[in-house]
């Protein structure tokens, strides 16, 4: 098995997670049209559902809250500023991997 280093591991989830957000913003924009907007145009709707805005709102700004995060991480290892963070990294790569293995293999 290959083993990845944990700086070249970080960049490739990092850039995954930031496909991902790129299509989420589409579907965000799409939900926000529906939750604002009539069927029919593009009037507001006379009753809005502020329940569902508020929980859409909340889970962009944890979704965006997140991605900086992981961003701003990613810089730091890359550029080996925080040799602490790299540690903690490669210890929450391994305690992630170790949960999921034992996941999958109690699914059996």
């Amino acid at each position: 098995m290959v083993e990845v280093p944990a700086s070249e591991a970080l960049v490739i989830a990092t850039f995954a997670q930031a496909i991902v957000y790129g299509i989420y913003l589409v579907t965000l924009a799409l939900s926000l049209r529906w939750l604002l907007y009539d069927d029919e145009g593009l009037d507001l709707r006379k009753r809005i559902n502020w329940f569902m805005m508020s929980i859409t709102a909340l889970v962009f700004v944890l979704s965006t809250t997140d991605l900086a995060n992981t961003l701003v991480t990613t810089i730091c290892v890359i550029l080996r500023k925080n040799r602490t963070l790299v540690n903690r990294v490669d210890i929450v790569n391994v305690r992630v991997l170790k949960i999921n293995l034992s996941k999958l293999l109690a699914m059996r």
